[in-house]
């Protein structure tokens, strides 16, 4: 959830959090999900729309999902919607 970038101490942050995680919980009880794919490592057989960005911070030889452009949508655990997400990788 790109709130993992946000500051926690930022005015409103919490309200945020609870509206999300509500919206989330509206969609699970629905049949729908969204897997939550940030900083997870990166499989070159995932169903995903990638974008691979050169980053020398993480180990090398590690591909890890930094960012998500569109997330994955599952629906009563089919896959209705690819995720789009950046990924980085180090050589």
């Amino acid at each position: 959830m790109n709130l993992n970038n946000m500051d926690p101490d930022i005015k409103g942050y919490k309200q945020l959090l609870r509206a999300v995680n509500a919206i989330l919980d509206n969609y699970n009880a629905y049949g729908y999900e969204i897997p939550d794919l940030l900083n997870k490592e990166y499989d070159a057989g995932m169903k995903v729309i990638a974008t691979m960005i050169q980053d020398d911070s993480i180990p090398k030889g590690k591909q890890i999902i930094k960012r998500i452009i569109k997330p994955q949508v599952n629906y009563k655990g089919n896959m209705i919607q690819a995720a789009e997400v950046v990924v980085a990788f180090n050589d």
